[in-house]
């Protein structure tokens, strides 16, 4: 990327105010060319590969498989439109004459610097993560180096008098090693606390933390205590010195994506005590075989080689080492045991090992200091917090500016200033819980106020005293600034995330109150078919209440969910509350005199069920209209947000100009900086460089440096946002989508309404019907699932942190399935094993998965694309339950953003008899697309992929929108999210020879069909058949 960078470079080379001649544009068109075809081959060969190599060995869940497959989109995005577009203004100039020739190359040398400043965003995310190795490494490196010293200073006593000057000699050394590096260190956290992100956080935090903790100097004191043979001393500073780099390490592996990594250790040590609990099980309950079997010595010898490759992964940890170690002691005592034949040793060791892997778990479970997600309301909570943090900030910058006002006139009255800033700050950060990158910046104000307070008091008569504490007191300026600059960019952010969260909430809790009227419609056909038979038994009553209280329960918590975002829906959801409890009134009166004596009370039932399931219904239209709001919000937020970046990158253009001027570039990267202040923390600090560097007589070079890395700053911060501005809109175009798709699916199960299952005594309207049943239900789900994957790109969560929305989803999961007419019941023991219960709250590392599904530019179809759809599902697994008259089912819904199961929502939505038909049509060989270019329902126009979006964008829009048409579902959005999964789900489940399994198969198939399939399988399965084939 470097190379591709310099080669633009030298197009930036000639000066707009000289004439340019038709050498010079050739030549320059052939570096562009050539810079074009560079990226080209990094998207086409290197980046592709990397990430064919992550998919197939089952890595899509670490953060660079994100990270590249991102930056794959937005450098395919500049390849194809910012790089064409430079080629062409040159091409231009060349048949231009004069000044129009001039102009053109203007205009392709801004476009050159735009596309520079694009490459330099990417390379700067690669950077960070690189830099966060880098101090992780040197960090581990130089703890391993004091741990080695403390040893040999430990050892020192005990040595024989004519050896303990020789090793005494050699610790000295070695830890004046530990110095040096630790020096080094220092250096490097220097550097990157003035960068931007979490790795300038981290910086920052660790500083601080080493200087509390005071390691500099414990380091120079163990020095000395070794010099002088008091060696319990130096073991007592080097003691100190060792956890201060545990402290610093674990600071700094946050920012590594550690969270993320350890998620997946903790995955593989529950596993691990599971297998182990497996076969202590296997053999307690059937004995141990004579020679034992070799299945279960393999299985107990891989357990004891996983517990030693863990060795490394915990490296540093000291809680977690010694744990590790005694599982991985038992693991290997109970091999031992297994290959003599001693069951009881065998049983002994083997509960030991599951014992110290649970409290390893619990360890590892307790250290993972990940964000929770937040729900939508929290988030609001959360943004009025920063907004009265900026209030109070602004009173101690108030404070610093009569400091600084008084400066050397008035030292005394500054520095009392300044030390109230100082004060306001401390306060600030202690008395409130604020974001980590906010906090340290805050922390770092109030430290340079201190300091410059005590240099101020210092600053009595003395010149050279007067200018450090006039250095002191900018310098605490500038952080006042950078605290400023971090309180507004994690408003904005926070802004976002609030309204990115309420639409998931309202898609999940429309999504549950769908489900909850399937149920409540089913319930009054039931009831008014016995009404008009032979009335209710008193066992059917029984399942039919215990339906009717789920849907009450649904829509309760569902109102409680929602009344805050949308307060009228809460209304109506009242009205569904007074019918359903008519029917449960109904169903009372009619269990009270079963059979025949019950037909009035059954009909009555259906009548309230009806007008249950028509309110549930037109709360959850009401909830989409509410998405398509709060989507406009978004958009209109993030347009408002990219005002100040785009001033701020007006001003870092005017200070780029005047760089070779020093006082005139002083002035503007002071303007530069205030006015990033309002944006982005770092450019803000990036600017503040390139003043500090124009006030110190640098070299303009130095200064541009600093301008550019400020721009590339805000660039990012572009992005991002214009990104999040498009998502939103379209999500407000997928909420319409939507809503036609549920209304076709009412029409078509009206239109089926005892339609016969043979597709030739169907009417033409009733086919026609069940094509558009077909194309609405794919439509709706897709809608459903990209909904949520864009909430879950733009707020950065996982989860859905609304407690009553997430026990109106569990609940929801509990409602029937409808049968299709004909099937037989099962037993619910059967449907209990179709597959797992998911009613539980989210796995502990769930808040990692699906990091970037909404961003997705994987091909249609594409193992990449599965693998991150699927990663998306394995927090929504679906679980299978029984129905009150014992039918299979898989109903799981998950509590996600990004929803487990919505095609099994659309098809209960569309009722028994319709989905009767349409597996009919299916068996008999209808095609079902044949209407899906028309059959567009009031979906919005799109533009074509691509105009005005990065690589991002656009591969967020493909995801997000690949739901548009029905005529694309089947293409796109299906293979989008793994074209097994699609066949599983949509196809089979719909034909007619599904219709004839057995129910407890049905549910199997239903139930796996919303699953994942495990890490790497599809590159194992793809690679099995290549050699098969070859």
């Amino acid at each position: 990327m470097s190379r591709i960078a310099a080669c633009l470079l030298t197009l930036l080379s000639l000066a707009p105010a000289f004439a340019v001649d038709d050498s010079d544009l050739i030549r320059r068109q052939s570096d562009q060319r050539q810079a074009r075809a560079m990226a080209q081959q990094l998207v086409s060969s290197v980046l592709d590969m990397q990430l064919r190599q992550l998919e197939e060995n089952g890595l899509v869940d670490l953060p660079v498989y994100a990270d590249i497959r991102a930056m794959r989109g937005n450098l395919a995005a500049l390849v194809d439109r910012e790089m064409a577009v430079v080629v062409q203004r040159l091409v231009e100039a060349q048949g231009a004459t004069g000044a129009e020739r001039d102009a053109k190359f203007v205009e392709a040398r801004r476009a050159i610097r735009e596309v520079v400043i694009r490459l330099s965003v990417e390379r700067q995310a690669l950077m960070r993560r690189l830099k966060a190795a880098e101090i992780a490494e040197q960090a581990r490196r130089l703890l391993e180096m004091q741990i080695t010293s403390r040893e040999a200073a430990v050892g020192l006593a005990a040595l024989p008098e004519n050896r303990r000057a020789e090793a005494a000699l050699r610790t000295i050394e070695d830890q004046r090693d530990v110095k040096g590096v630790f020096g080094r260190l220092l250096e490097t956290l220097v550097d990157v606390k003035t960068w931007d992100g979490d790795i300038a956080t981290a910086a920052s935090e660790g500083l601080r933390m080493l200087k509390d903790a005071g390691t500099e100097g414990r380091l120079d004191e163990a020095q000395k205590a070794l010099a002088a043979a008091t060696f319990d001393e130096a073991v007592t500073h080097q003691d100190a010195v060792i956890e201060a780099l545990k402290k610093l390490l674990a600071i700094v592996e946050r920012t590594q994506d550690a969270a993320s990594d350890r998620g997946e250790l903790i995955e593989t040590v529950r596993r691990l005590k599971e297998e182990q609990q497996t076969l202590h099980d296997d053999i307690q309950e059937n004995g141990l075989s004579e020679p034992p079997k070799p299945e279960t010595v393999e299985a107990q010898q891989k357990i004891a080689q996983t517990l030693d490759e863990l060795t490394d992964r915990l490296r540093g940890d000291v809680a977690a080492l010694p744990l590790r170690e005694q599982a991985a002691t038992a693991a290997k005592a109970a091999t031992e045991a297994l290959f003599t034949a001693d069951e009881a040793r065998t049983l002994a060791e083997q509960q030991r090992a599951v014992d110290r892997l649970a409290a390893l778990e619990g360890v590892l479970s307790r250290s993972q200091e990940t964000r929770s997600d937040r729900s939508a309301a929290e988030l609001a909570d959360a943004a009025r917090e920063l907004e009265a943090t900026r209030e109070e900030l602004k009173q101690a910058v108030a404070k610093h500016n009569e400091a600084a006002r008084l400066g050397a006139a008035k030292p005394q009255e500054a520095s009392d200033a300044e030390k109230a800033a100082a004060e306001i700050a401390t306060k600030l950060r202690d008395d409130q819980e604020l974001p980590a990158t906010v906090s340290s910046r805050i922390a770092d104000a109030a430290e340079a106020a201190q300091v410059a307070s005590k240099t101020l008091a210092a600053a009595t008569g003395d010149d050279a005293a007067k200018r450090q504490a006039a250095s002191e007191v900018a310098e605490a300026g500038r952080a006042f600034q950078r605290a400023q600059a971090a309180v507004e960019e994690a408003l904005a952010d926070t802004k976002r995330a609030e309204a990115a969260v309420r639409i998931g909430e309202l898609a999940r809790a429309a999504e549950a109150l769908e489900r909850a009227a399937a149920a409540e419609r089913e319930l009054g056909v039931q009831a008014a078919t016995a009404a008009k038979a032979e009335g209710l038994s008193a066992e059917r009553v029984a399942e039919m209440k215990r339906v009717q209280d789920d849907v009450t329960g649904v829509a309760a918590k569902a109102a409680e969910g929602v009344k805050a975002a949308a307060p009228d829906v809460a209304a109506t959801l009242a009205k569904a509350a007074d019918a359903a409890k008519r029917t449960d009134f109904a169903l009372t009166q009619a269990a009270s005199a079963p059979g025949e004596a019950s037909k009035n009370s059954a009909g009555e039932a259906a009548e309230a069920a009806r007008e249950t399931a028509t309110e549930l219904t037109n709360a959850a239209a009401s909830l989409r209209s509410r998405i398509g709001e709060a989507a406009t919000q978004l958009a209109d937020l993030a347009g408002e947000q990219l005002q100040p970046v785009a001033a701020a990158q007006q001003a870092v253009q005017a200070a780029a100009e005047a760089s070779d001027n020093p006082q005139q570039a002083s002035d503007a990267a002071a303007k530069a900086a205030e006015a990033s202040a309002q944006a982005e923390v770092g450019a803000t600090s990036a600017a503040q460089a390139a003043q500090q560097a124009a006030q110190g007589k640098g070299m303009p070079q130095d200064v541009n440096d600093a301008l550019d890395r400020a721009a590339i700053s805000l660039a990012a911060r572009e992005q991002r946002l214009q990104q999040d501005q498009q998502l939103a809109k379209q999500l407000g175009q997928l909420a319409s989508r939507q809503q036609s798709a549920a209304n076709a699916i009412a029409e078509a199960r009206q239109s089926l309404d005892g339609a016969s299952p043979d597709p030739a005594a169907m009417s033409d309207s009733q086919k026609q019907a069940a094509k558009s049943l077909h194309n609405a239900t794919r439509q709706f789900s897709a809608a459903q699932r990209a909904t949520g994957q864009g909430a879950a790109k733009v707020s950065g969560q996982q989860q859905i942190a609304n407690v009553p929305i997430r026990e109106a989803l569990q609940t929801a999961e509990r409602l029937p399935v409808p049968q299709l007419p004909g099937e037989p019941a099962s037993e619910p023991s059967e449907v209990a094993e179709a597959a797992p219960d998911t009613t539980e709250g989210p796995p502990p590392d769930a808040a990692n998965q699906n990091s970037d599904t909404a961003g997705s530019d994987a091909k249609p179809g594409d193992a990449s694309q599965q693998a991150a759809s699927s990663g998306a599902q394995g927090q929504n697994a679906a679980g299978a339950t029984s129905s009150p008259n014992g039918a299979a089912q898989a109903t799981g819904l998950g509590t996600g953003l990004v929803p487990a199961a919505p095609d099994e929502t659309a098809r209960m939505m569309a009722g028994p008899e319709a989905q009767a038909a349409l597996a009919a049509m299916e068996a008999a060989g209808e095609s079902m697309e044949d209407i899906a270019a028309s059959d567009t329902g009031d979906a919005p126009p799109e533009g074509q992929p691509g105009e005005g979006q990065d690589g991002d964008q656009q591969a967020a829009k493909s995801d997000a929108t690949q739901a548009g048409s029905p005529a694309d579902s089947d293409s796109q959005t299906a293979d989008a999210v793994g074209r097994d999964a699609a066949i599983g789900s949509s196809s089979a489940a719909n034909a007619g020879w599904f219709a004839k399994l057995p129910p407890d198969v049905r549910a199997a198939i239903r139930a796996s069909s919303s699953q994942p399939a495990p890490k790497g399988y599809e590159g194992r399965l793809r690679r099995y058949f290549e050699s098969v084939d070859q």
